[in-house]
């Protein structure tokens, strides 16, 4: 069945693209904790994506399948850009300060992310094809939920953060 099959390849991707992020995660900061502030916050803006398909009542498809992979790999670059800026900014700043200077400075980047990749979503809806306006929705409110998600999570996440500078041996380094 083909319907089966489609959503077994959706399981499949998404258990092999979240793999590759934790191991890009890993890669990037070498460090355990850093990895798992980049990557959760990912993980879980990939998870929202996925309920869309249940919260709007959508099949999932042939088209619509690479939505969450998509999501996936935009997800990990603004958690990775986020928790990079927030990690290298080692100052004797309280937290509080540190963590809205990494906001002010990196979320208006992720934010132009989303508003761009929600706007090529949309612009797929003109079609006159049910399936590619389905995706076109899908992808739209995808984006813009894993968006809110992201920074939610980052900003609950970021606290646990390993700002040892580099010359330092602290935590769960490599």
């Amino acid at each position: 069945d083909l319907l089966h099959g489609l959503k077994r390849d959706l399981v499949a991707l998404n258990l092999l693209g979240n793999f590759l992020a934790v191991f890009m995660a890993l890669l990037i900061f070498r460090n355990v904790r850093n990895a798992i502030v980049a990557i959760v916050p990912a993980l879980l803006g990939t998870f929202a994506s996925l309920s869309v398909f249940v919260w709007l009542d959508y099949p999932v498809t042939v088209v619509s399948n690479v939505v969450p992979v998509l999501i996936l790999v935009l997800a990990l670059a603004d958690s990775v850009h986020l928790t990079m800026h927030f990690k290298n900014d080692a100052t004797d700043d309280p937290l509080r300060v540190r963590l809205g200077r990494t906001i002010r400075e990196v979320s208006p980047a992720c934010a132009l992310t989303t508003i761009t990749t929600a706007i090529a979503f949309g612009a797929i809806s003109i079609s006159d094809n049910d399936q590619l306006v389905e995706f076109s929705i899908l992808g739209t409110t995808a984006i813009v939920l894993s968006h809110i998600v992201i920074m939610l999570a980052f900003v609950i996440l970021a606290p646990f953060a390993d700002n040892t500078p580099r010359g330092e041996k602290k935590g769960a380094d490599w």
